[in-house]
């Protein structure tokens, strides 16, 4: 059997979904080939560039711009022009992507982003390709352009992303709420105590993760400079992801002795890191968002990108797993209020816990096989 995983390095979350299904089918169906894409490596330059450079520019600068795109094209009375402009952008920038699935004739696709499945889908249609198609969304609201007409199976991390489906006339039966997929190794507990000695921490002390997404966006240091003026001991520990600059700008700087502050650049034992704090702050990206709720972690959330972050931030407001702080200069009494009142800590905790999916990778992996 030949499952094909596609997936857009727009930011890191897509490409952390389907490596979590890859992983998931290695153990649930090791006989099967499994091949892990990157489509954009059948589209020109200017689409690289878009999903890419471009992308992260836009959310950083003038993420205002990102949020008005996405809510332009998220209108059901212009689905069908929007749907044909996205397959015509599809058709002028990716024209190899579809001879490629044709030629790989897979039993199964699964996709962690609308491109291609939005070209399997066509493929499907017009040129007579077989596979099964799963599009596993990776935000806990869906968007228009993720729907497709031969799709087969939508996989959402939320009952409001299947509503959203819905809306945009998917039928219900083909919808799933089976969690965004994050790696097995998130369903895995550790010991806390032995896990906070080997990471050179202290044992009493309230540790608070810091997290930007896998390209190290978000306002990092500003929230560091602001739970060091905390008067409680904190430990932080800061992952800036692939931002090489921030992570040396960070390490540079001098702390404060009631505050100590270890940072991390990418790093793969983001669950561990979890497993030792006591909140995650950070932008609520959608892989974030999963990968807290399977942890049992409250995120604070700060800056989210318009469009899917802020309708993130809301399903997890909603959910009681994490909360929304609109002005960074809120977050230190957030968190000092947090700290002081362990009861509602521990119920930020059970919420989270009940709304994450840490299985969802292996309960996605069963329909394609």
């Amino acid at each position: 059997m030949k499952i094909l995983l596609l997936h857009v390095p727009a930011g890191s979350g897509h490409e952390r979904a389907a490596m979590a299904l890859q992983e998931a089918l290695a153990e649930q169906a090791p006989g099967a080939q499994v091949k892990l894409v990157n489509v954009l490596d059948y589209a020109d330059d200017f689409y690289r560039w878009c999903y890419t450079e471009g992308y992260l520019g836009v959310i950083r600068r003038q993420p205002w711009a990102w949020g008005l795109g996405f809510y332009g094209t998220d209108v059901r009375c212009l689905a069908p022009v929007i749907r044909k402009i996205h397959r015509g952008m599809n058709h002028l920038h990716a024209k190899g992507l579809i001879p490629f699935l044709l030629d790989e004739k897979p039993d199964a696709i699964a996709g962690t982003h609308f491109l291609p499945m939005e070209a399997a889908a066509f493929a499907k249609g017009r040129f007579g390709l077989s596979a099964k198609l799963v599009a596993a969304v990776t935000d806990l609201r869906s968007h228009l352009l993720w729907t497709s007409a031969g799709i087969d199976t939508y996989v959402v991390g939320s009952e409001e992303a299947g509503r959203d489906l819905e809306r945009f006339g998917v039928a219900k039966e083909r919808i799933k709420l089976l969690g965004i997929p994050v790696a097995p190794r998130f369903a895995k507990s550790h010991d806390k105590k032995a896990l906070k000695e080997s990471l050179g921490l202290k044992p009493s002390a309230a540790t608070l993760l810091i997290g930007s997404g896998g390209a190290g966006v978000g306002p990092v240091t500003q929230l560091v400079e602001l739970l060091e003026k905390v008067p409680d001991p904190l430990q932080l520990l800061v992952v800036t992801g692939n931002n090489a600059q921030l992570m040396e700008a960070l390490r540079a700087r001098k702390g404060k002795p009631s505050c100590a502050v270890k940072v991390y650049g990418f790093t793969e034992k983001m669950d561990e890191l979890m497993e030792v704090s006591d909140l995650m702050i950070s932008k609520p990206g959608g892989l974030t968002c999963a990968e807290t709720a399977a942890k049992g972690l409250p995120l604070i959330m700060v800056a989210p990108i318009p469009g899917q972050e802020s309708r993130n931030a809301k399903v997890l407001c909603a959910q009681g797993a994490g909360l929304w702080v609109k002005k960074l200069g809120q977050v230190p009494g957030t968190i000092g209020t947090l700290l002081k009142e362990p009861g509602r800590l521990a119920a930020l905790r059970r919420r989270a816990l009940a709304f994450g999916r840490p299985q969802a990778a292996f309960d996605a992996a069963r329909l394609l096989t």
